[in-house]
């Protein structure tokens, strides 16, 4: 198979969100043949990231958010460029800044690459002329996002999330993190890993974690997130309680991710961010943890209630969010069980190299069809 020729558009300055999916598909499918080039603001701290990764980037382009109209016009002139005289076949954006970026370079006529758009954020709205005509597949993380659009369903696709099972596995240790947090090795952890801020369940999740530690004087719980204001909040509710000393709250890069993962028992995923692909739910599962996870965005696509952890309905009382927490917990051997699934769901149908097939059957298509008509 002739390798293609790729421009993948980030416009982002930050190793969040989008970033991290984004550079592992490139770089699979780099490894495969293909050139693949990566798109992003310049002079950031992403791109120094995606440097140490080996990725070839597109130092002409900007991507500079918000209303700066004189690198915005620069920026279509060099995707034509890259796509009229480089032979770019697939521009494949990410963000809506990258998506107005090419619909408007195609729209200034003789364009002969296809548009593709992932939907990474959870409310977007796709609807309007760079989705219905400037756009030739629209890719989304779940079947929950791609019901709600209006495109043909011709143009959608589902490419669900991906997680890097060699990284995330069931032999990581988390032991050198409980440790180094004073964590007995026999104690059961309950994890919550969410950006600590409103809408992603902290407000159940703490009163029940309080009532789960009065109820287990063993257990611990670690709080994982990016720092904010919330977590004032959270010492404080802790404190009152009398459990700070088994709540560890992490909101820093001091441990390495996995490891923190590996050292939960049983992790608690209430409400989706921004991003759709629900990949801190898959990284916990590939780890072979299972997870209590809202019945919202693709928790229920990814999570079989009973199975490979528990649905809980959206916006749950702390009260019964205690009372599924205590079930799990009060059976060891089954939690085991049900993590060893967790790793099983995510190697069937969450894989990296999954997710690379279904993108190359895409472009591939796309490149056919286009050089057909």
């Amino acid at each position: 198979m002739q390798g293609l020729h790729v421009a993948h558009l980030l416009s982002s300055d930050r190793w969040t969100g989008a970033a991290e999916p984004v550079c592992n598909l490139i770089t699979g499918l780099s490894a495969r043949g293909h050139r693949v080039r990566l798109g992003l603001i310049r002079g950031k701290s992403l791109e120094e990231h995606v440097r140490g990764l080996a990725i070839e980037t597109i130092p002409q382009l900007h991507l500079n958010r918000g209303f700066t109209p004189i690198r915005d016009l620069a920026d279509i002139r060099t995707l034509r460029r890259l796509v009229r005289e480089e032979g770019v076949q697939i521009v494949h954006c990410h963000l809506s800044h990258d998506h107005w970026i090419a619909g408007l370079a195609r729209l200034a006529g003789r364009w002969p690459a296809a548009i593709v758009r992932t939907q990474h954020r959870v409310h977007e709205v796709c609807r309007g002329p760079l989705w219905s005509w400037l756009t030739d597949a629209v890719v989304f993380l779940s079947q929950s996002q791609r019901d709600r659009c209006r495109l043909p369903s011709s143009r959608t696709h589902l490419i669900r999330g991906a997680v890097d099972t060699e990284r995330h596995h069931p032999g990581v240790s988390g032991e050198a993190v409980r440790t180094a947090l004073a964590i007995p090795s026999e104690a059961p952890v309950i994890g919550m890993v969410a950006h600590f801020k409103a809408g992603r369940g902290w407000q159940t999740a703490i009163p029940a974690l309080i009532d789960v530690l009065s109820a287990h004087p063993t257990a611990h719980i670690i709080l994982a997130g990016g720092h904010s204001r919330l977590v004032k909040w959270i010492r404080a509710e802790m404190g009152e309680a009398g459990h700070i000393g088994r709540t560890h709250i992490i909101s820093d890069q001091r441990f390495a991710w996995p490891e923190v993962l590996a050292a939960l028992d049983l992790s608690l995923w209430l409400a989706p961010g921004s991003e759709g692909s629900g990949r801190a739910l898959l990284e916990v599962m590939a780890t072979g943890r299972p997870v209590i996870a809202g019945d919202v965005g693709i928790a229920p696509e990814v999570v079989t209630d009973g199975v490979d952890g528990r649905i809980v309905p959206l916006g749950v009382s702390p009260h019964h969010l205690v009372e599924v927490i205590a079930q799990m917990l009060g059976d060891r051997d089954g939690l085991r069980a049900m993590g060893a699934r967790t790793r099983e769901t995510v190697e069937s149908q969450f894989s990296l190299s999954r997710q690379i097939d279904e993108v190359e059957r895409l472009y591939l298509s796309l490149v056919a069809q286009r050089q057909a008509g």
